[in-house]
């Protein structure tokens, strides 16, 4: 499948299914290259190829840090998306498309298409099973890479509650290449005021762009 690298990606990523069945084939003629296209936000692939580089050159444990948040983070990403490619391919083309009652939180991750039928969200499914809510980041307004972070991981409810991840669960993940199951203990609370007075990474990368502090392009 082609992977697209733009700017203009709501969140970390984005899929657009393609419709592969309909002249007859069966599940044995699907193609990977044909399931569609994945895109990735720009601004986080560059972002983290800068502080690999930075921290190559110079040894930087904010850097390093970074770098170990970022690849966690679109590891996720990644499945997460994958799952919807998963679903166009059982379904075979962009319609039908996924039920409503396949979502994380269906007031919250559902939408409606043109026609006004309810759209429901496998890859927040997904992520609700592995995890038991969405893995969104965060800014840390104090942080010293500033609008390069990673931004911190919080594994947030669909009641706006959620829970912070710690960074060496991350690093057990990224090691062991394998998402772990998350523990049971030991994510600190946060309510959700604390999370209402946070601004979401994907947020502070738009401003940014709209702002024209970083170069538009595809």
């Amino acid at each position: 499948m082609p992977i697209v690298l733009i700017y203009g990606v709501c969140g970390e990523g984005a899929t657009t299914r393609a419709s592969w069945a309909g002249n007859g084939e069966t599940w044995a003629d699907w193609r990977p290259e044909g399931a569609g296209t994945l895109s990735l936000h720009k601004v986080i692939i560059e972002d983290m190829a800068t502080a690999m580089r930075n921290d190559q050159q110079n040894s930087n444990a904010d850097e390093r840090k970074a770098v170990e948040t970022f690849k966690f983070l679109m590891a996720i990403t990644l499945a997460h998306e994958m799952v919807h490619f998963f679903i166009g391919f059982l379904a075979g083309s962009t319609i039908p498309c996924t039920p409503p009652s396949i979502t994380g939180a269906r007031l919250r991750h559902n939408h409606t298409d043109d026609s006004g039928n309810e759209i429901g969200e496998s890859g927040y499914a997904w992520e609700k099973c592995a995890f038991g809510g969405k893995v969104v980041a965060i800014e840390d307004v104090n942080h010293p890479l500033g609008g390069r972070q990673a931004g911190v991981l919080v594994l947030k409810k669909g009641n706006d509650t959620g829970r912070l991840i710690r960074h060496d669960w991350e690093q057990d993940s990224i090691e062991k290449k394998a998402i772990l199951p998350r523990p049971t203990i030991d994510f600190k609370r946060l309510t959700r005021q604390n999370l209402a007075s946070r601004t979401p990474m994907n947020v502070v990368r738009k401003m940014a762009l709209d702002a024209g502090l970083r170069r538009r392009g595809a």
